[in-house]
């Protein structure tokens, strides 16, 4: 049988070639397959987290001090529309509780609460 391929070099070089001739169109098809199965690819990407993670602490590190800019542009985003991540966060530290089992009424009371305080403290400096 013959082989398409002298040797795995060749095979890897025209792989490359192949996909920098059309990384748009790759890169489209697997953004709409992400799109159409997040569920899936949320799970395969944790279990790879999982399994790899060393290797993931370490891309998180260095996204981390690459990226300032970003990752304080993102938490000022969930600081000021109060998503359900910074509030259970913010439960969490309060209480010493893992974020996965406050259960989300407690969400969005404790939302509520937030925005009463800050609305007090808006009240507060204004008047001072």
């Amino acid at each position: 049988m013959d082989m398409p391929y002298k040797d795995k070099a060749e095979k890897v070089a025209n792989g490359k070639a192949y996909y920098a001739a059309n990384k748009e169109r790759i890169n489209a098809r697997n953004s709409a397959y992400r799109a159409a199965h997040l569920v899936e690819e949320r799970q395969r990407h944790l279990a790879w987290c999982k399994k790899n993670r060393a290797r993931s602490n370490a891309l998180k590190a260095k996204y981390k001090t690459s990226n300032p800019d970003k990752l304080a542009a993102q938490a000022k985003k969930e600081r000021d529309t109060l998503t359900d991540g910074y509030v259970r966060k913010k439960i969490a530290q309060v209480y010493a509780i893992p974020t996965a089992q406050i259960p989300e009424p407690l969400v969005g009371a404790h939302r509520e609460l937030l925005k009463l305080k800050r609305e007090i403290w808006k009240c507060k400096t204004v008047t001072n």
